[in-house]
Protein backbone atom coordinates (compact mmCIF):
# COMPACT_ATOMS: atom_id res chain seq x y z
CA UNK A 1 0.00 0.00 0.00
CA UNK A 2 1.79 3.66 -1.17
CA UNK A 3 -0.28 6.67 -0.41
CA UNK A 4 1.17 9.84 -1.19
CA UNK A 5 -0.57 13.07 -1.15
CA UNK A 6 1.79 15.63 0.78
CA UNK A 7 -0.51 18.20 0.52
CA UNK A 8 -3.69 16.78 2.05
CA UNK A 9 -5.43 16.01 5.53
CA UNK A 10 -6.80 12.59 6.98
CA UNK A 11 -4.56 10.31 4.81
CA UNK A 12 -4.56 6.87 5.33
CA UNK A 13 -5.53 3.56 4.36
CA UNK A 14 -9.21 5.08 5.61
CA UNK A 15 -8.42 8.87 5.38
CA UNK A 16 -11.34 9.32 8.15
CA UNK A 17 -13.46 6.91 10.24
CA UNK A 18 -16.95 8.21 12.20
CA UNK A 19 -18.08 7.08 15.41
CA UNK A 20 -20.82 4.62 14.55
CA UNK A 21 -17.76 2.71 12.87
CA UNK A 22 -15.25 -0.14 14.46
CA UNK A 23 -12.47 -2.07 12.21
CA UNK A 24 -11.36 -5.79 13.60
CA UNK A 25 -8.90 -8.32 12.59
CA UNK A 26 -7.01 -5.83 10.19
CA UNK A 27 -3.27 -6.04 9.38
CA UNK A 28 -1.53 -4.24 6.86
CA UNK A 29 2.24 -4.64 6.03
CA UNK A 30 4.83 -2.80 3.70
CA UNK A 31 2.83 0.51 4.09
CA UNK A 32 4.07 3.64 2.70
CA UNK A 33 1.83 6.67 3.41
CA UNK A 34 2.55 10.70 3.32
CA UNK A 35 0.70 13.39 3.96
CA UNK A 36 0.10 17.06 4.70
CA UNK A 37 -1.73 16.85 8.72
CA UNK A 38 -3.23 13.68 10.67
CA UNK A 39 -1.87 10.47 8.80
CA UNK A 40 -1.74 7.51 9.61
CA UNK A 41 -0.85 3.94 8.50
CA UNK A 42 -4.42 2.29 8.49
CA UNK A 43 -6.57 5.60 9.68
CA UNK A 44 -5.78 9.13 9.45
CA UNK A 45 -8.42 10.95 11.96
CA UNK A 46 -10.38 8.00 13.84
CA UNK A 47 -13.41 8.62 15.92
CA UNK A 48 -14.49 4.76 15.46
CA UNK A 49 -13.05 1.91 17.31
CA UNK A 50 -10.30 -0.72 16.51
CA UNK A 51 -9.32 -3.82 17.40
CA UNK A 52 -7.06 -6.28 16.65
CA UNK A 53 -5.49 -4.51 14.23
CA UNK A 54 -1.82 -3.77 13.35
CA UNK A 55 0.72 -2.14 10.56
CA UNK A 56 3.26 -4.49 10.23
CA UNK A 57 7.47 -3.98 10.29
CA UNK A 58 8.34 -2.57 6.67
CA UNK A 59 5.86 0.28 7.47
CA UNK A 60 6.58 3.85 7.12
CA UNK A 61 4.34 7.24 7.85
CA UNK A 62 5.61 10.83 7.01
CA UNK A 63 3.23 13.71 7.82
CA UNK A 64 4.76 17.61 6.60
CA UNK A 65 3.15 18.80 9.90
CA UNK A 66 2.67 16.38 12.08
CA UNK A 67 -0.65 14.79 13.65
CA UNK A 68 1.17 11.59 12.25
CA UNK A 69 1.08 7.76 14.63
CA UNK A 70 1.71 4.42 13.07
CA UNK A 71 -2.01 3.49 13.56
CA UNK A 72 -3.71 6.57 13.41
CA UNK A 73 -3.04 10.21 12.78
CA UNK A 74 -5.75 11.90 15.26
CA UNK A 75 -8.51 9.60 17.23
CA UNK A 76 -11.44 11.66 18.89
CA UNK A 77 -12.77 9.67 21.51
CA UNK A 78 -12.15 6.24 20.19
CA UNK A 79 -11.39 2.96 21.71
CA UNK A 80 -8.32 0.92 21.11
CA UNK A 81 -7.46 -2.11 21.55
CA UNK A 82 -5.39 -4.78 20.79
CA UNK A 83 -3.31 -2.74 18.22
CA UNK A 84 0.13 -2.58 17.70
CA UNK A 85 2.28 -0.92 14.87
CA UNK A 86 6.07 -1.79 14.01
CA UNK A 87 6.41 1.27 11.42
CA UNK A 88 8.48 4.50 11.11
CA UNK A 89 7.06 7.55 12.31
CA UNK A 90 8.31 10.89 11.04
CA UNK A 91 6.48 14.66 11.66
CA UNK A 92 9.57 16.53 10.68
CA UNK A 93 8.40 18.84 7.63
CA UNK A 94 9.18 21.74 6.39
CA UNK A 95 7.74 23.50 9.08
CA UNK A 96 9.93 24.72 12.41
CA UNK A 97 7.18 22.92 14.48
CA UNK A 98 5.61 20.02 13.84
CA UNK A 99 3.35 18.86 16.27
CA UNK A 100 2.34 15.34 17.79
CA UNK A 101 4.19 12.41 16.45
CA UNK A 102 3.31 8.72 18.33
CA UNK A 103 4.41 5.35 17.46
CA UNK A 104 0.60 3.93 17.84
CA UNK A 105 -1.51 7.73 17.41
CA UNK A 106 0.10 11.09 16.92
CA UNK A 107 -3.02 12.96 18.82
CA UNK A 108 -5.52 11.43 20.66
CA UNK A 109 -8.14 13.12 22.98
CA UNK A 110 -10.87 11.21 25.32
CA UNK A 111 -11.06 7.31 24.70
CA UNK A 112 -8.71 4.69 25.73
CA UNK A 113 -5.54 2.59 24.71
CA UNK A 114 -5.50 -1.17 25.68
CA UNK A 115 -3.29 -3.79 25.55
CA UNK A 116 -1.46 -2.41 22.44
CA UNK A 117 2.01 -2.07 21.70
CA UNK A 118 4.11 0.58 19.14
CA UNK A 119 7.60 -0.99 17.95
CA UNK A 120 9.01 1.31 15.46
CA UNK A 121 11.29 4.46 15.88
CA UNK A 122 9.30 8.33 15.99
CA UNK A 123 10.89 11.26 15.10
CA UNK A 124 9.58 14.46 15.16
CA UNK A 125 9.64 17.81 17.00
CA UNK A 126 7.47 18.55 19.55
CA UNK A 127 4.96 16.10 21.48
CA UNK A 128 7.17 12.82 20.38
CA UNK A 129 6.03 9.42 22.07
CA UNK A 130 7.03 6.26 21.26
CA UNK A 131 3.54 4.87 21.69
CA UNK A 132 1.41 8.67 21.66
CA UNK A 133 2.48 12.09 21.06
CA UNK A 134 -0.19 13.67 22.70
CA UNK A 135 -2.82 12.38 25.17
CA UNK A 136 -5.41 14.39 26.73
CA UNK A 137 -8.46 12.50 29.32
CA UNK A 138 -7.46 8.96 28.06
CA UNK A 139 -7.08 5.91 29.98
CA UNK A 140 -3.90 3.60 28.95
CA UNK A 141 -3.50 0.37 29.77
CA UNK A 142 -1.08 -2.82 29.41
CA UNK A 143 -0.02 -1.05 26.72
CA UNK A 144 4.15 -0.73 25.74
CA UNK A 145 6.34 1.24 23.29
CA UNK A 146 9.84 -0.11 22.78
CA UNK A 147 11.17 2.13 19.70
CA UNK A 148 13.36 5.36 19.86
CA UNK A 149 11.46 8.35 20.24
CA UNK A 150 13.78 11.26 18.86
CA UNK A 151 12.18 15.01 19.38
CA UNK A 152 14.28 18.34 18.13
CA UNK A 153 11.94 20.63 20.37
CA UNK A 154 10.28 19.83 23.99
CA UNK A 155 7.96 16.95 25.20
CA UNK A 156 9.67 13.93 24.32
CA UNK A 157 8.75 10.56 26.24
CA UNK A 158 9.30 6.80 25.76
CA UNK A 159 5.77 6.56 25.70
CA UNK A 160 3.39 9.63 25.93
CA UNK A 161 5.17 12.50 24.56
CA UNK A 162 2.76 15.41 26.24
CA UNK A 163 0.05 14.22 28.70
CA UNK A 164 -2.99 15.72 30.26
CA UNK A 165 -5.15 14.21 32.87
CA UNK A 166 -4.49 11.10 31.32
CA UNK A 167 -4.46 7.67 33.53
CA UNK A 168 -1.51 5.18 32.61
CA UNK A 169 -1.05 1.81 34.30
CA UNK A 170 0.54 -1.20 33.59
CA UNK A 171 2.70 0.30 30.95
CA UNK A 172 6.42 0.03 29.43
CA UNK A 173 8.55 1.99 27.40
CA UNK A 174 12.22 0.52 26.73
CA UNK A 175 13.77 2.51 23.64
CA UNK A 176 15.96 5.43 23.59
CA UNK A 177 14.67 9.13 23.82
CA UNK A 178 17.04 11.13 22.85
CA UNK A 179 15.16 14.87 23.47
CA UNK A 180 17.34 17.62 22.60
CA UNK A 181 15.32 20.27 24.69
CA UNK A 182 13.37 20.33 27.56
CA UNK A 183 10.83 17.86 28.90
CA UNK A 184 12.08 14.33 28.00
CA UNK A 185 11.96 11.00 29.49
CA UNK A 186 11.64 7.71 29.58
CA UNK A 187 8.34 7.67 30.25
CA UNK A 188 6.21 10.67 29.73
CA UNK A 189 7.97 13.95 28.36
CA UNK A 190 5.60 16.23 30.08
CA UNK A 191 2.56 15.19 32.31
CA UNK A 192 0.09 17.35 33.85
CA UNK A 193 -3.08 16.83 35.85
CA UNK A 194 -2.35 13.31 35.85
Amino acid sequence: LNVDQPETTNVGFIGQLGSSSSIYDLSLSNVAVSGYRNVGGMVGKNAGDLSNVSVDSGSSIESVYGYAGGLIGVDYDGVISSASSAATVSGSGTYYYNDYTGGLVGYKYLGSITDSSAFGNVTGDYGVGGLVGYSESVTITRSTASGTASGSSSSVGGLVGNSYSTTITERSASGNVPGRSSYVGGLVGYLSSA
